[in-house]
């Protein structure tokens, strides 16, 4: 900054005003260098402050001395100087100051474009990235180079993930566009990669918990709830992925070492019927048995017993399981209980369906309504039974009594506790019964059949239901074919979306063919099989009462009369029946 002060010694071209005068006055003389320096832009570069006349004084003679004339400067604004309040000179640009002094002692200032070049680096508060900002620069100073930014790269202690290429290429674009490059990235620090956590991932899909069913329609169906997830036997649970150790240590872009932390085991735990396999990086989890899972999140294990405390009612819903299922309460009307295994029920049966894979025990009876069904793979053992379908693949076992009920098994119909009366309905058994008392004194009409597989008949049917559903299948695709052949689509050059309907009708009246065909071979299969009749005996403990119909095959035997204990069987080579007094 330079001061203008007063008491200067006037110059030849005092003659000129003085003062603060015009910043921007022009002269012809050319003005001499006295002074020059470096100023940035906003930089004070001059204060001009205006005379201060002196005081007279007086010799010892008491004569007054007049003061000495002082100089009132003469400041000159030129190029890129800005003045203020007349007295402030301020540089407009970074670059230059030159003052100057022409022969009247005039003083002139002005500002010259010229910078040099800088690089800045500033690293975030992270330190995980570095930045560079490159100033070209003017008035023709020396450029910065590559070089000089990597010196200032180093100077700040960025040593870690520095882009060379991204380095030279903003101190290139500063240079060739004059234009600064404001904290351009060239540099990033690298994160630690952490070993990953340990974690479970279950395989199959648990029950929701929720009590309701909500349809289509919008009713809500309070019979389907999702409260039992159930499990087969050998099926995979659930995954344990084991933690990792620590992958690569991370770094700042100052080079301070990040450590990587290793991966949180998971404590996983598990209880019965689990069988635990481990793969290394993987642990699976496998179910030994069908049943329930019971599981809070961390710890499993397969029940192979359903327990229903109460009646399976609107708090339970229909019960389906894949292990034993024991209901302590009832089964009430319209409610279903499914199971791969065993079912037990300590109550009643109402209007329901019962299926197990295996045996189904009624404690109390099973009053069925004549809708209900009770079918099990195996055995199916009742106290009594009123009015119900009752199935078994091996033996319907009766402890007490049996009224108007639909007996079939693929073994034995068996009532020798207890009373053991089965009174009227329709009963079926492949390898005959074994009853204290069949029918009773009102001589209720009922039918017996012994000595044939009555499943085959069941399945036959079956297959016949179907047999009709292929063959009004394949009348519609036919008449389909027939249409669109009289629309053309079976010619050249017809609309490809008929070629195509024509085409498909063509390849599903195939598969209607090939599957008709499966089902009059499996007709054909069991129809051979029916005629076969068992060594099958009614044997009858105490009482046989007329009304008794008893069929082998297509031999019948009816009471005429109320007999003691007898056993009544099929003889074939005699093609008869015989009846003997037990």
């Amino acid at each position: 900054m330079i001061n203008m002060h007063k008491n200067r010694k006037k110059s030849p071209a005092s003659g000129i005003k003085s003062g603060s005068g015009n910043p921007k006055e022009a002269l012809s003389a050319e003005p001499r260098v006295i002074r020059e320096g470096y100023a940035r832009k906003g930089d004070v570069v001059a204060v001009v402050e205006p005379k201060v006349p002196g005081k007279p004084g007086r010799n010892v003679l008491g004569e007054q001395i007049p003061p000495p004339e002082v100089h009132e400067p003469h400041l000159v604004a030129g190029r890129n100087i800005m003045v203020e309040k007349g007295t402030l000179y301020y540089m407009e640009v970074d670059g230059i100051v030159q003052v100057s002094e022409d022969e009247r002692s005039i003083y002139h200032i002005r500002g010259k474009m010229y910078r040099h070049g800088r690089c800045i680096v500033s690293v975030s508060d992270d330190r995980m990235t570095a930045m560079l900002s490159v100033i070209p620069p003017l008035g023709g100073a020396r450029a910065i180079e590559p070089a000089d930014a990597f010196e200032e790269i180093s100077r700040n202690g960025v040593v870690f993930g520095v882009d060379e290429k991204a380095v030279e290429e903003t101190v290139m674009r500063a240079q060739a566009e004059r234009i600064a490059q404001d904290d351009v990235v060239i540099a990033r620090g690298r994160n630690p990669k952490d070993g990953r956590d340990g974690k479970v991932e279950f395989k199959m899909v648990r029950a929701s918990g929720s009590t309701v069913t909500v349809l289509g329609d919008g009713r809500v169906d309070f019979k389907e709830q999702d409260l039992i997830t159930n499990i087969e036997e050998g099926q995979l649970i659930a995954i344990l992925k084991k933690e990792q150790e620590p992958v690569q240590d991370g770094s700042t872009v100052l080079g301070d070492v990040i450590k990587a932390q290793s991966g949180r085991p998971v404590n996983f735990e598990t209880g019965t019927n689990i069988r635990v396999e481990d793969l290394g990086e993987e642990i699976h989890y496998y179910s030994k048995i069908g049943g329930q899972l019971i599981s809070d999140g961390m710890h499993i294990s397969v029940e192979p017993m359903l327990v229903i405390k109460g009646d399976v009612g609107t708090r339970t819903g229909n019960i389906s399981f894949e292990g034993d299922v024991l209901v302590k309460g009832s089964v009430n009307d319209s409610f279903n209980v499914y199971s791969k295994k065993d079912i037990t029920i300590e109550g009643n049966v109402g209007n329901c369906v019962i299926r197990a894979g295996r045996n189904i025990t009624v404690k109390n009876g099973v009053l069925g309504k004549n809708r209900g069904l009770v079918s099990a793979g195996g055995t199916v053992t009742v106290k009594f039974a009123e009015n119900s379908t009752i199935q078994a693949g091996e033996t319907i076992n009766v402890q007490r009594a049996a009224l108007n009920c639909r007996f079939t098994a693929g073994g034995k119909i068996v009532a020798v506790w207890q009373k053991g009366q089965i009174i009227g309905g329709e009963l079926r058994a492949k390898d005959g019964l074994d009853v204290k008392i069949l029918g009773n004194e009102s001589e209720h009409r009922m039918d017996v059949y012994v000595g044939t597989d009555f499943f085959l008949e069941m399945n036959l049917q079956k297959i016949r239901e179907n047999m009709k559903k292929y063959d009004l299948a394949l009348q519609k695709i036919v008449l389909l074919i027939e249409k669109l052949e009289r629309a053309g689509a079976d010619q050249e050059g017809a609309e490809k979306k008929l070629q195509e309907m024509y085409e498909a009708a063509f390849k599903k009246r195939t598969a209607i063919k090939i599957a008709l065909s499966e089902l009059k071979n499996k007709e054909a299969a069991i129809l051979g099989r029916l005629d076969v009749v068992t060594d099958a005996r009614v044997v009858v403990r105490e009482t046989l009462f007329r009304g008794v119909r008893v069929t082998f095959g297509r031999t019948i035997y009816e009471t005429e009369e109320a007999r003691g204990g007898v056993s009544i069987r099929y003889n074939k080579d005699l093609d008869r029946v015989e009846v003997r007094r037990k």
